[in-house]
């Protein structure tokens, strides 16, 4: 263990570390691993929520995620995110994939957390008057709404900005690959 110069929720160490057979010191930053969800329904749609990112000093649309800091297993600290920031529940649930899309260092030159992205499929939400929900507040203190968004939407997103953490990129590219297969499979095309 190194020095402690930070004691925050994140934390920030100074290591003295081997590089090129030289010794230097570099700052470790110690942040929980996370977890996140590429949540879709059949409507080929996916989860996304918007929330203002204080430190770009803008609001992002990202998929639903939390850290890893209350004991919890990766599914139950997912589906506890789910609730806050998504109104989603168990009741909603199609299929909570048991295997990860995705498992990565989030800042591999700084930290050694981990990101890990699970897949889950979900029953369409609909508002009160039985057509699909495409916007939806949410009383939670990080999130302001929850958008439901096609492929097209998300790339558009992505294309402007306004989704620029890799986790969602991820997930929109895997999703992107899994309903181009389907949708492949559907027409006998291979």
């Amino acid at each position: 263990m190194g020095e402690l110069v930070y004691d925050g929720f994140n934390k920030i160490e100074i290591i003295d570390c081997e590089v090129k057979g030289k010794m230097v010191k570099r700052e470790k930053l110690h942040i929980n691993d996370a977890v996140a969800g590429l949540v879709y329904d059949c409507e080929e749609r996916m989860c996304l929520v918007e929330q203002f990112r204080p430190v770009p000093g803008k609001m992002s649309y990202e998929i639903p995620a939390g850290v890893m800091d209350k004991g919890k297993n990766p599914r139950d600290t997912l589906m506890e995110e789910l609730s806050e920031e998504c109104d989603l529940h168990i009741k909603d649930l199609v299929d909570f994939y048991s295997g990860d899309i995705a498992k990565y260092r989030m800042l591999s030159g700084s930290s050694d957390s981990v990101m890990t992205i699970y897949e889950i499929c979900v029953v369409p939400q609909f508002d009160k008057n039985g057509k699909l929900l495409k916007e939806k507040p949410v009383d939670d203190v990080d999130v302001s709404s929850v958008h439901w968004c096609t492929l097209e939407e998300v790339e558009k997103l992505i294309h402007t900005g306004s989704i620029a953490d890799g986790k969602t990129i991820i997930a929109y590219y895997h999703f992107k690959d899994m309903i181009m297969k389907l949708r492949r499979d559907a027409a006998g095309v291979y």
